[in-house]
């Protein structure tokens, strides 16, 4: 093991970024707008009674509060297939964020990708203040499963494939 890194913004970054994690895609569908957030700080399992996912999210996001304020928030998990999407669903960009993307959304407004791996419709549950994030636990409400697709993984600063 080598030596205790300097623990600045970069090298904590790069050290957390050396975990691999999943891609979700929350998204909202407010009827005349959809808005969307691509996060690699999404938990799975953290209750089951509630069912309870968790996301951190950057507590200066401006996507964050229209989710939020929403009744029914979709998480879809990133799969292979949209590695060559991926920038453009995480950018800036809003106005363009979903162009050519098949997306599919429930009767209460969760915006899900339609090819998604696993796709989940939630609820906020709660939040709490973490440093410079909030994390969101979101209750599970329904789920659907597309085992054919393969999840995409974050592992430092890019996206990969499982297999």
């Amino acid at each position: 093991m080598s030596t205790t890194a300097a623990l600045d913004p970069t090298t904590l970054r790069t050290l957390f970024g050396a975990f691999p994690s999943g891609i979700v895609l929350l998204g909202v569908d407010r009827g005349d707008e959809r808005h969307g957030l691509v996060a690699s700080s999404f938990t799975v399992g953290v209750s089951l009674k509630p069912p309870l996912v968790s996301v951190a999210v950057q507590a200066d996001s401006q996507t964050w509060p229209y989710l939020r304020a929403a009744h029914h928030i979709g998480i879809s998990y990133l799969g292979e297939q949209h590695s060559e999407r991926l920038r453009q669903l995480a950018g800036s960009d809003r106005a363009h964020r979903f162009d050519g993307i098949a997306t599919t959304s429930t009767e209460a407004g969760a915006l899900l990708l339609t090819d998604a791996p696993v796709a989940l419709e939630c609820s906020l549950h709660s939040e709490v203040e973490a440093g410079d994030h909030n994390v969101a636990f979101l209750e599970v409400l329904s789920a659907w499963q597309t085992p054919e697709h393969t999840p995409l993984l974050w592992h430092r600063s890019q996206s990969r494939s499982l297999l």
